[in-house]
């Protein structure tokens, strides 16, 4: 599989809804002062970028699992104060938001697999048969 071939068969429109769900999910996990609503936005935008399209579920634990660390690099970048920074060891440090990979794999797993269940004779995606 080459790059050229999974941005053809990759829907825009997913592509987009990772990309907004991304930065939704980085801007709510410098606001707030839980993880919890980081982590709502992660099982929702993951579970149906997943059972929308199975093929590419990895791509979007990715992009909106990275979006939390994003969220605070860019936070950290612009001088935004972060109202609870990730910790390590009881020292502020922006690696520990990559735990967010977690969630975003497993719900973006829970959504592929909800499709391979619900329908398991529809295409994955535009490119398969």
């Amino acid at each position: 599989m080459t790059v050229r071939s999974v941005l053809v068969d990759m829907p825009l429109i997913a592509f987009v809804v990772a990309f907004l769900g991304s930065a939704l999910a980085g801007i709510v996990a410098v606001r707030a002062t839980e993880v919890q609503p980081a982590v709502l936005v992660i099982a929702i935008v993951c579970t149906a970028l997943g059972f929308a399209t199975p093929k590419f579920a990895w791509l979007w634990a990715i992009m909106v699992g990275l979006g939390v660390f994003g969220g605070y690099v860019l936070a950290g970048l612009v001088g935004i104060h972060v109202k609870a920074p990730p910790m390590i060891e009881g020292h502020e440090n922006v690696y520990g938001s990559l735990i967010a990979l977690a969630p975003a794999f497993v719900f973006s797993c829970i959504g592929a697999a909800a499709r391979w269940i619900a329908a398991p004779g529809m295409p994955q995606g535009r490119g398969s048969a």
